[in-house]
């Protein structure tokens, strides 16, 4: 034990010096020139997870469901990003200048606990009880231009860019009463009242009418936000590589049209074993659509943090962590706050095989994520697979069991990305 610990002390004092003058920065490239594309695809929930579900014999506990189930209820959530486009220019002396375009896309549901509650205990006598939940979902169409030097050990970028909010929907109101009688039957029926807010008028899409090409493309034009975002970066120490991120929204984009309507579920059972079963009668209904105009306002979230990268025995291994905030729905009266965070370590074998594994909390969902990197000089490929979590707990104590249970396969996703260059 000695013994390793002696060469285990020298082979770091050999690689902190060395570390020193060769240290990249947080986010290094591995081409001067490069062109590629990046896609993820995530959806989650905050409770149902793999190992219940995937097994041969499916039980479903309808009380210890209740019991279990987080204080805000059941969360669902998934995020698109398909595909950003970029090029970068990347030379020696920290010079980079390169520009991306995309969409991105998220959407949240929830349902009320009280509907588990009901499910597992039933209800004492036969009057209703109404049940509340939500639905919220945005695309954003981006595009941006990033410029960053090196002036000594110092480095700066400057990322402005300009953004279309292709769409915001939310319910005004979603809810479902529920009946559970004497006889053990239950009837739900539930109305979600939504309006769906986009940049241009869809109503000659959902009518199948000539489709005005000129119009939309104005209409996106005059709908464009502006948003703008930095980042500083520098070693604090000859092995620790630090520095800070900002996105700052300037200009939010502007939804001028609306559609909205009302959608009916009912739903019929003679038991509560029944619905685990999947046996009943349900039908659906979508009435009173109606298209309009509106004024409604909307920027990507705000983004504020700091990162680090530890590099002990240089740039072949890095630990690297993330803590910051982001503000949902910024300068506007549904603002809502939430701590963003993550911790990973890489490694890489002479930049051309490359391992990473980190765990994170971004865009309000729990994120664990292994990424296999090829790197080929003129063209790099990397692979992630990710387990996740939906977030967005009110309390700690339901964070901490969200957190947990994203490690049992309570969401998924991937993310691919390649590039060209050299």
């Amino acid at each position: 034990m000695k013994k390793t610990l002696i060469i285990f002390t020298a082979l770091l004092s050999l690689s902190l010096p060395l570390a020193a003058f060769t240290i990249d920065p947080l986010h290094p490239s591995h081409r001067y020139f490069e062109i590629g594309f990046d896609m993820q695809a995530v959806a989650t929930n905050n409770y149902f997870d793999a190992n219940s579900l995937l097994v041969k014999d499916l039980v479903i506990d309808l009380k210890k469901i209740a019991d279990e189930m987080p204080s805000n209820g059941l969360v669902v959530s998934a995020f698109v990003a398909a595909p950003e486009s970029y090029w970068s220019l990347n030379l020696k002396n920290g010079f980079h200048l390169g520009s991306a375009y995309g969409i991105e896309g998220n959407v949240t549901g929830n349902i009320g606990k009280n509907l588990f509650d009901l499910l597992g205990y039933g209800n004492e006598d036969s009057t209703a009880i109404n049940v509340d939940g939500y639905v919220k979902a945005d695309v954003f169409a981006y595009y941006n231009v990033s410029a960053g030097v090196k002036l000594d050990s110092l480095r700066i970028t400057v990322t402005p860019a300009l953004f279309i909010p292709v769409m915001h929907a939310e319910t005004s109101s979603m809810n479902a009463s529920v009946q559970n009688p004497s006889d053990g039957s239950v009837q739900v029926v539930a109305n979600a009242l939504g309006t769906v807010y986009t940049f241009t008028d869809i109503s000659a899409f959902a009518n199948q009418t000539d489709i005005d090409r000129e119009k939309i493309i104005h209409d996106a034009f005059s709908s464009v936000g502006f948003d703008l975002a930095g980042a500083v970066e520098f070693p604090l120490i000859s092995y620790l590589q630090t520095g800070a991120y900002a996105r700052i929204p300037i200009v939010p984009g502007h939804l001028k049209y609306t559609t909205s309507g009302t959608a009916t579920l009912k739903y019929t059972a003679d038991s509560l074993i029944d619905i685990a079963n999947g046996d009943g009668e349900s039908s659906t209904d979508v009435s009173d659509i109606t298209y309009g105009t509106g004024n409604y306002y909307i920027s990507r979230p705000m983004r504020l943090g700091a990162e680090a990268a530890f590099r002990p025995f240089g740039n072949w291994f890095s630990l690297n962590t993330l803590l910051g905030f982001g503000v949902q729905y910024p300068y506007t009266a549904d603002y809502k706050f939430y701590p963003e965070y993550s911790f990973g370590a890489e490694m890489n074998l002479f930049k051309i095989i490359g391992m990473s594994a980190s765990t994170s909390y971004l865009s309000q969902m729990f994120i664990h994520k292994i990424n296999v990197m090829f790197n080929f000089r003129v063209m790099e490929l990397n692979v992630a697979a990710i387990l996740a979590g939906a977030g967005g707990a009110e309390n700690i104590a339901d964070f901490g069991s969200e957190f947990a249970n994203s490690f049992n396969g309570t969401g998924a996703g991937a993310q691919i990305s390649l590039c060209f260059g050299y």
